[in-house]
């Protein structure tokens, strides 16, 4: 028996490609496509076709309201499991898949493949990790800011010197050559657009790399 979709939002072309994605496999019947609706109106669509899973795509902008969508969703068929597509690095999304304990959060690029298998694992009523490793990831290097962009090695860099070490010392520490020190150092304040080591700790301070005020 095939399980039954439910396709929420997004921009046409994307809902296209992904309702194409989902029908292309004799598991899925996509029974509800539509580009936009109110929280109400989900509520009267799931309820009439009871899906098994509900797709909503959510576009960088359409955050807003994205919780009380949800709860129309599951005001209308409550045992129906709901997965977000959502851009990838959309925090914003991801805080509200938390909150909302959606039962799957995935970025929009996701291959084919993995799409598919999500979606016949929330079908089949299975758990999943609510956040996906990739967005988690994402939003822990919002969470950390501008540090985050840095490789490990700059960021043992930017700790040592920031931890008041000067360039012979951060190497000794860190086993490598005080020229390799510079270099890191060099390529770090180019990256971070920084020109002082004053300014570097107060960056490294918000990123949780130093607890030292200068």
């Amino acid at each position: 028996m095939k399980k039954t979709i439910c396709l929420f939002d997004g921009a046409d072309l994307v809902r296209a490609g992904v309702k194409a994605l989902i029908e292309k496999h004799r598991d899925f019947n996509v029974a509800e496509d539509v580009r936009t609706a109110s929280s109400s109106r989900m509520t009267q669509l799931t309820k009439r076709a009871k899906p098994d899973v509900v797709v909503l795509l959510v576009s960088p902008a359409g955050s807003r309201g994205l919780m009380t969508r949800i709860r129309g969703i599951r005001a209308g068929h409550k045992e129906a499991r709901i997965m977000l597509v959502c851009a990838p690095g959309d925090t914003r999304t991801v805080e509200i898949a938390n909150r909302a304990q959606v039962d799957a959060c995935v970025p929009l690029y996701v291959k084919e493949a993995a799409l598919i298998s999500a979606l016949k694992r929330l079908a089949r009523g299975q758990h999943m990790t609510r956040i996906s490793a990739e967005l988690q990831r994402r939003r822990r290097v919002a969470d950390r800011g501008p540090i985050a962009v840095l490789t490990q090695r700059e960021q043992e860099v930017v700790q040592s010197i920031t931890g008041g070490n000067n360039t012979k010392q951060t190497a000794k520490l860190l086993g490598i050559s005080p020229k390799t020190v510079e270099v890191h150092r060099l390529n770090l304040m180019k990256k971070l657009g920084l020109q002082s080591v004053a300014d570097l700790t107060k960056l490294a301070i918000r990123g949780g790399l130093t607890s030292l005020e200068g």
